[in-house]
């Protein structure tokens, strides 16, 4: 929901274009375990599950490095605030440009052209099509081409992330959709033509490491090395990610030396345990933990029409309900103890953090403040110790979880918690299947289980908007979204920072979600592979192509 971040130096270092497949030991096969199967390669679609297959597979202007700092990617250099390449007009308008390093081409060996990032931008803001990520085309006038190696960005109002948001614009080859898009055009009706045309899946082409060679729904994608690839060819020649719902296969497998890395949430903590006890001491892997980005919330549904439990309307209620989760509990339950209790999704090393952490409400378990706001709200406890209405009817709301070992054990501790200070809860989980569809991810009844959350307005899912956008649980609240909007559009630095903190003090006074803690997520990677090393906490295939297997 917070983001900052600053320009740094390409750490890319291998500029060599093209190159034959290697053989010999680099001519392996890596098998990478991931827990989802994407939708849609395209990153422009919305997925209700990680997106990390994506990332084998599409390049961008910019890119992020190990420490998760933007840096320059197709693009030669970012930009930079109030110069010639990110100009601030008086009306509160920009401009941003971008040179094309030289030489770039699709996977399918066609140049890549600035006309390229003119002809997507027309693509994503076509009312009509309605799957594509809003942010940020939703705020740019126009893209244009001078020529071919330069893009011009016009944004119509003040957009603070305007240099690396562009990862969030990955350009559309021209030469494959130009006429199925103009076929659309000229008659909507073509519109499901044009979006289960086969370049969104199966004949995917783009600019990414890796280009798909074959897809097989729900079991693996193959892929081979990219000679094209703006950072080189990779050292690796063929990937196969495989589809590994079960944490249980993924383990079995990385055991079995089937598998030669299991992705963040491919495998959980008690598995990452397993591999530590015998594959990681005699040196067949290994295993590495660190803190998610964000953190596991308990969000509420704050859209009458699917909320079966009205009483969570009430503040009073919700924070309540805060006070009764035993949060070192859950760490000690799932992690033996590691992790990090949040309360908020900004992470302790960003340099305001102090500031944050002095400011916002915090909930310890407290079951007797429980109890007195429960009273407060109108339920008393009944003759089994369990709140409920001056009616008697039992106050149970429903609590959704994701399918799976770990996020299974934290429901069932939280309920255990939750029940120990006299609130019954109706567990439920939701599948993998089920979490692919948009719509089961916001029409959950009472409280839903979510790495992650957006409390804004404007990121709020509908059948208008077909169910895209990260607040799940439709809250909306004139005093965040102006906070919100000020933080998206204001470009100084500590003016973002003073927002963010005013934002983390509303989101924890107000409770439209109860954050938990940060995940111990990690990831296991056999002795024959070297490069991963410890990117699990931010972008695990920045350096894709320098890995190597032994």
């Amino acid at each position: 929901m917070f983001f900052t971040g600053c320009a740094g130096q390409s750490p890319f270092q291998n500029d060599a274009r093209g190159g034959q497949p290697e053989t010999g030991a680099q001519a392996r096969t890596l098998v990478i375990a991931f827990r989802n199967e994407s939708t849609s390669l395209a990153p422009k679609i919305q997925d209700a599950v990680s997106r990390g297959n994506k990332e084998l597979f599409n390049a961008t202007l910019t890119g992020r490095d190990l420490k998760n700092l933007p840096q320059p990617w197709l693009a030669e250099e970012m930009p930079q605030l109030r110069t010639d390449s990110w100009r601030v007009f008086p009306d509160g308008r920009m401009e941003t440009t971008y040179r094309l390093r030289p030489g770039l081409t699709w996977h399918d060996d066609q140049p890549l052209t600035a006309d390229d990032f003119v002809f997507a931008w027309r693509v994503y803001t076509d009312r009509g099509l309605g799957v594509f990520r809003p942010q940020p085309q939703n705020q740019m006038q126009e893209v244009v081409a001078p020529d071919p190696r330069t893009v011009v960005i016009r944004w119509d109002s003040p957009y603070p992330d305007a240099d690396i948001v562009t990862h969030e614009l990955p350009p559309l080859p021209r030469h494959i959709l130009e006429q199925p898009f103009a076929d659309y055009q000229g008659a909507p009706i073509a519109r499901d033509p044009f979006l289960n045309h086969p370049y969104w899946t199966t004949e995917y082409v783009q600019l990414g490491a890796y280009r798909l060679t074959s897809w097989e729904p729900s079991i693996a994608l193959h892929a081979e090395a990219f000679a094209g690839y703006v950072f080189g060819r990779p050292r690796i020649d063929r990937i196969i990610a495989r589809i590994m719902s079960d944490e249980n296969t993924a383990l079995t497998n990385l055991l079995a030396g089937e598998v030669h890395l299991a992705t963040p949430t491919a495998i959980r903590f008690q598995h990452g345990l397993v591999l530590q006890r015998d594959w990681v001491t005699s040196k067949k892997g290994t295993v590495y933990w660190a803190p998610s980005g964000n953190p596991q919330n308990a969000i509420f549904q704050f859209r009458p029409e699917y909320q079966k439990t009205p009483a969570l309307f009430d503040l009073r209620v919700r924070k309540a309900l805060n006070y009764s989760i035993d949060r070192q509990g859950i760490l000690d339950g799932l992690f033996e103890g590691q992790g990090v209790i949040a309360y908020t999704p900004v992470e302790h090393d960003e340099p305001f953090y102090a500031e944050v952490d002095r400011v916002i409400t915090k909930y310890p378990y407290d079951p007797r403040r429980t109890e007195a706001l429960m009273n407060e709200a109108g339920f008393i406890k009944d003759s089994q110790g369990f709140f409920a209405d001056r009616a008697g009817e039992r106050f149970r709301p429903d609590f959704q979880a994701l399918a799976g070992e770990t996020f299974e054990r934290h429901q069932a501790i939280m309920a255990e918690t939750w029940a120990r200070a006299g609130i019954e809860t109706a567990t439920s989980t939701i599948t993998t299947t089920q979490q692919r569809d948009l719509v089961n991810r916001n029409t959950f009844p009472g409280l839903g289980q979510v790495g992650g959350a957006n409390y804004a307005t404007e990121q709020i899912g509908s059948p208008e908007t077909r169910w895209t956008g990260r607040n799940l649980g439709g809250y909306s609240n004139a005093g965040f979204d102006a906070l919100w909007d000020a933080f998206n559009t204001t470009l100084e630095r500590p003016q973002r920072e003073r927002l963010q903190v005013e934002m983390a003090k509303f989101v924890t006074e107000q409770v439209p979600g109860m954050m938990l803690y940060f995940n111990a997520n990690g990831i296991a990677y056999a002795a024959a592979l070297t490069g991963p090393g410890d990117t699990v906490a931010t972008n695990l295939f920045w350096n894709m192509h320098e890995w190597e297997l032994r």
